[in-house]
């Protein structure tokens, strides 16, 4: 079997070792864990559900190359995707499901993008004169406004070492009230620093910390998210399956768990008090769910991350730590999610720091920092960013 296993990954291109246990897995490797699984089976029907989610592009290619060749077999492939993209490079024909009904079934040269759009969101959500991921409006570099700008984050030399993850001596500042997006390909470091930030990991060498206008240095202690928490940054983890959420628990229990402290009353949280502050944020994103109590295991990918996405904003924080965002939502839910962000860095000055392989994530951001093997490749200060010259950037190619 480990045999098999190893000349699968070598197949693919990928260093999996195949003695190592899935849970000590990245987000990634798991994923190409069960992708793999799934087409070695030697299966005639492939049901394939948001299979690029966690996927850098050369791996996207590769699955590509495999599911064309998987055509020409004869094989029936089921692909279940909000990236429409991936939609027009590889399928044949599409169907869109909209709140549990079919709207639309057609060959795929029949369609437009904008069709498909309108066809997932309504007619009365979209227009075709928008993009699908449209910038929000643009405000004043955070450094030329605001007294009412939060704390500046200032990375000092920061090194991390594991198994396929690298960063070396990496130094970053995002400014009180800043939005920064940081990039690259899958293993680039871009998440892993994001990570650190956020105090869900820890550097080998180096300092993360916030400094306060008038108040002074607060250093964050590496590793300790509950420091993090209390220092004042919002943290939107990447596997929301994994660091997200609490399954077992209902909506309002999951949004409010980072402010536990400031609702209750002698000591005890009751229902009624969790869903008050819970409503509001639930509103904002549109979240779909038989109640507040409703147990989050119970509810669609896309609204475990509205709730997600929630916790983090609940608490109010001075910094918000991002990672991939929006990852498999549709594409309404995508723009709610990216202007929530937006609103709330711009109202509360708020810094943001969104690690995303999602180039349409960037859109929000006033510049964006390229990271490859680890080290920092470029930086784009002038948005909107061009999305080939992003790409150049991650693939290593013409620094600016």
């Amino acid at each position: 079997m480990r045999q098999q296993t190893r000349k699968v990954m070598a197949d693919w291109g990928f260093d999996v070792n195949a003695d190592t246990a899935c849970g000590n897995l990245t987000v990634e490797q798991r994923q190409v864990v069960e992708i793999t699984r799934a087409l070695a089976a030697g299966t005639r029907c492939l049901l394939l559900d948001e299979p690029t989610a966690a996927l850098e592009r050369g791996a996207m290619q590769r699955l590509f190359e495999r599911i064309r060749q998987l055509q020409a077999q004869g094989v029936a492939i089921l692909y279940i995707s909000h990236h429409l993209e991936e939609v027009f490079e590889i399928c044949s024909d599409v169907a869109v499901l909209r709140d549990g009904a079919m709207v639309l079934t057609a060959p795929l040269p029949q369609v437009t993008k904008d069709d498909l759009v309108t066809a997932m969101v309504g007619q009365e959500n979209f227009s075709t004169e928008r993009s699908v991921a449209p910038a929000p409006a643009r405000r004043e570099p955070a450094g030329a406004t605001a007294a009412s700008a939060g704390p500046d984050l200032v990375v000092e030399g920061v090194t991390f070492a594991s198994p396929g993850v690298f960063l070396g001596n990496v130094s970053l500042t995002i400014h009180g009230g800043e939005r920064v997006g940081v990039t690259g390909l899958r293993g680039s470091g871009a998440t892993t620093l994001a990570r650190i930030v956020a105090g869900a990991a820890a550097a080998d060498v180096g300092q993360v910390r916030l400094c306060f206008p008038g108040q002074g240095d607060r250093v964050l202690r590496p590793g300790d998210r509950a420091g993090a928490l209390r220092a004042g940054i919002g943290y939107i983890p990447e596997d929301r399956q994994a660091d997200g959420f609490v399954p077992l628990l209902g909506a309002a229990e999951n949004i409010t768990m980072t402010i536990t402290d400031r609702i209750a009353s002698s000591g005890f949280v009751g229902p009624r008090r969790r869903e008050a502050r819970a409503a509001p944020l639930a509103r904002r994103l549109s979240l779909v769910s038989a109640g507040l109590g409703q147990p989050v295991r119970e509810l669609s990918g896309g609204n475990q991350q509205k709730v997600t996405v929630a916790r983090a904003l609940a608490s109010d924080p001075v910094l918000i730590v991002a990672i991939t965002p929006t990852r498999g939502v549709d594409v309404a839910s995508k723009e709610l999610l990216l202007s929530e962000l937006d609103r709330i860095t711009s109202q509360t000055g708020a810094s943001l720091l969104l690690a995303s392989d999602e180039l349409d994530d960037l859109a929000i951001c006033d510049r964006v920092v390229v990271f490859v093997r680890g080290e920092i490749f470029t930086e784009f200060t002038e948005p909107p960013f061009d999305r080939e010259a992003l790409i150049a950037a991650a693939e290593g190619l013409g620094a600016t």
